[in-house]
């Protein structure tokens, strides 16, 4: 709900200005600063946030220097908000300022961001003088206003000369050797004239280079300042031409902008200072010219009653006497938003002169003109009966004739333009703060799963994802947990200054089981015993199936109770599944103590009827299947079926006395399980 002034008639200072000094993408506010809060808090106020310098620029060594590069970043930059909510701070004259609609733009506060008010009347008159604070650096340099139904301009809308500032000229004495200085950005006055304020990002600044649509200085000594630029570059600043002392390259011009879609709004750029200190302080007036600043009028219909509306560039109207001249400034922007254009109305958006000189002797450079302007609509053009004013600012010139050239190469500034098919920039996407739309639920996991986190949340402007241990930057990620864990994940905004983080957790829950077992009697066992292994389960979730090893051995189960009566030592192992279908795994092992054949350790095969021959005792329960025996080589020396005995003859010869080898399988005679042994023996003589 956007608030209606009921005072038809427009005042004569209609704006308020504040500088932005931080932004909170998170909440969608600026925080600014100044004296008066109370325009800035009533809620569906609007205002311009507006960025007004920070153009990069070329600075290759070359005539290109100081232009614009393709990317203009968010100099110009600007954005019509509805204020939702204003917020006093405990700082003096510092207000947050919530806005309706998102922030678009990445805005730089090093590169004079401020925030404009931009009143709604319900049908606005323009009876009386109306006009802007200038620019200061910082503020200003801004007329707007808005109707519900029409604005008529009777009288003048102006914000001439009240944009960039021109470069200060300010005297240098001293000479930068026999030559001047030849570059393009210097420190100091030593090396030339102040370049004027502009789109670029220069600050302030010496010598003949452009700060964007800032024009040049001129370089020492004596030369002229370039003109500032807008739609039209501004013109090129003169060459002084006399004796000693007297060389030096003018200011370039201000460069033009190099499109405008209607997104961004340039003031007029100031133009570039002349290289002064010779004369009898006729530099005093001889700063270069101010550029326009910028009107923006909005209403379905706007109507000329022989009014004016004025963003003009200054010309430099003070003539040198032995010093260069400074550069003019260029004509601003007017934005005219509306269904319908009609009646006269006068648009003026020329260009600044550049200074005239007077000097018969040292011939110092004039300055250049300022560019013409830009006009704005929405609509494909103007109507006729609109008068417009975009030419350039004329060059100044040396009044005495006696010089070469009277212009010392100093140029007009180029033709301004008007820009048809151009939308306001009202910003109309409501601002979302970060909002997660998947709630997770604790979720459940079986040893060993993965799971896949899939999130979604709405925001502003484009999120990055960081999930525990970095595993994603995406809003889908993948875990596979060994043990219950909390798994932490934060959205920010990926292409915004500071933090504008929103967390949550996920408990990931991994259910466990540990299980012990009891055995009773406990191992070793022999053959034949029977025993009973209990199984000892402590989980998460109660067990709902046992399942048991059914191998050799096996008699019977009931849940976690399982009777064996294995015929040798074995493992039996369970699955234990809970009633999440989680499964847990887990064996015990049953020790039989194990019988053996008894093989004895000699025989004496000598015929006195004692030990005669070679006899292996089993025990009871097994039962020999076949003996073999080998020399000390090797070699098989018998091979004997079941229980019978070795003589220990082999092929009818009695063996050498020593020591012997034997292998032996024996068979359970209850489970037919067969075992090998092997033993030594002595065959003694």
């Amino acid at each position: 709900m956007t608030n209606l002034l009921a005072q038809e008639i427009v005042p004569p200072l209609p704006n308020d200005y504040a500088q932005v000094t931080s932004f909170n993408y998170c909440t969608n506010e600026v925080v600014i600063q100044t004296s008066s809060i109370g325009v800035f808090t009533a809620p569906g106020n609007e205002v311009i946030l507006i960025q007004m310098q920070g153009a990069p620029r070329d600075i290759s060594d070359d005539q290109n220097h100081g232009r614009h590069l393709n990317d203009l970043a968010t100099a110009g930059y600007y954005e019509i908000h509805e204020i939702s909510q204003a917020l006093t701070t405990s700082n003096p004259g510092e207000l947050r300022l919530r806005f309706i609609h998102n922030i678009e733009a990445v805005y730089d506060l090093s590169q004079s961001v401020q925030v404009v008010t931009f009143p709604k009347y319900t049908s606005a008159n323009v009876s009386n003088a109306v006009t802007g604070q200038p620019w200061n650096g910082t503020t200003g340099g801004v007329v707007a206003f808005q109707a519900e139904d029409s604005i008529s301009i009777a009288a003048t809308i102006s914000i001439a000369e009240a944009g960039f500032q021109g470069g200060l000229a300010q005297p240098d004495f001293d000479c930068f050797g026999i030559f001047g200085f030849p570059g393009f950005d210097g420190p100091s006055l030593d090396n030339g004239g102040e370049k004027g304020e502009g789109s670029g990002d220069a600050g302030i600044q010496y010598g003949r280079g452009r700060n964007g649509s800032g024009g040049g200085g001129g370089n020492d000594h004596n030369c002229g300042g370039g003109g500032g630029g807008n739609a039209g570059q501004g013109g090129q600043g003169g060459l002084s031409s006399g004796f000693f002392c007297s060389a030096g390259l003018g200011g370039l011009g201000g460069d033009s902008i190099p499109s405008n879609q209607g997104d961004r709004l340039f003031m007029g750029g100031g133009g570039g200072a002349a290289d002064v200190g010779n004369g009898d302080g006729t530099w005093d007036g001889n700063n270069a010219g101010n550029g326009g600043g910028i009107v923006i009028l909005s209403a379905p219909t706007i109507h000329g009653l022989n009014g004016q509306i004025t963003a003009r560039g200054a010309s430099v109207t003070q003539t040198t006497n032995d010093d260069g001249g400074s550069g003019g400034g260029a004509g601003g922007s007017i934005f005219l938003d509306a269904q319908t254009l009609s009646g006269l109305l006068t648009i003026d958006v020329h260009g600044g002169d550049g200074g005239d000189v007077f000097d018969g002797i040292r011939c110092p450079g004039p300055g250049g003109g300022g560019g013409g302007g830009a006009v704005l609509t929405n609509l494909s053009s103007l109507p006729a009966s609109f008068v417009v004013d975009l030419s350039p600012g004329a060059n100044g010139v040396n009044l005495v004739a006696s010089c070469d050239d009277i212009t010392g190469g100093a140029s007009i500034g180029d033709q301004g333009r008007v820009f048809g098919e151009r939308i306001l920039s009202r910003m109309n996407i409501p601002f979302q703060p970060i909002s997660l739309n998947n709630i997770f639920l604790s979720d459940t996991l079986c040893p060993g799963d993965s799971i896949v986190l899939d999130a979604s949340a709405m925001a502003s402007h484009p999120l990055i994802w960081s999930w525990s241990d970095n595993t994603s930057t995406e809003s889908t990620a993948v875990y596979q947990p060994s043990n219950t864990a909390l798994i932490a994940t934060t959205i920010s905004y990926e292409d915004l200054i500071g933090s504008c983080d929103s967390s949550f957790d996920v408990l990931i829950t991994v259910n466990q089981a540990l299980i012990s077992f009891d055995q009773f009697p406990e191992d070793p066992l022999q053959i034949g015993d029977t025993a009973s292994v209990t199984a000892n389960v402590a989980s998460s979730e109660p067990i709902a199936q046992w399942i048991w090893d059914m191998g050799e051995g096996f008699l019977s189960s009931d849940s976690n109770l399982l009777l064996v009566s294995p015929p040798y030592s074995r493992s039996f192992c369970l699955d234990a599944v809970d009633e999440e279908g989680c499964l847990f795994q887990a064996c015990e092992s049953v020790f039989i103590d194990r019988i053996l054949v008894v093989l004895p350790d000699a025989f004496s095969p000598n015929g006195d009827g004692l030990n005669d021959v070679y006899e292996v005792f089993p025990h009871p329960n097994l039962q020999v299947v076949s003996q073999k025996i080998y020399n000390r080589w090797g070699e098989e020396v018998a091979s004997i079926d079941g229980l019978n005995f070795w003589n220990g003859r082999w092929d009818g010869e009695d063996q050498p006395a020593g020591t012997y080898l034997i292998y032996i399988v024996s068979e359970n005679i209850y489970t037919g399980f067969r075992q090998a042994q092997y033993g030594r023996l002595s065959l003694i003589r």
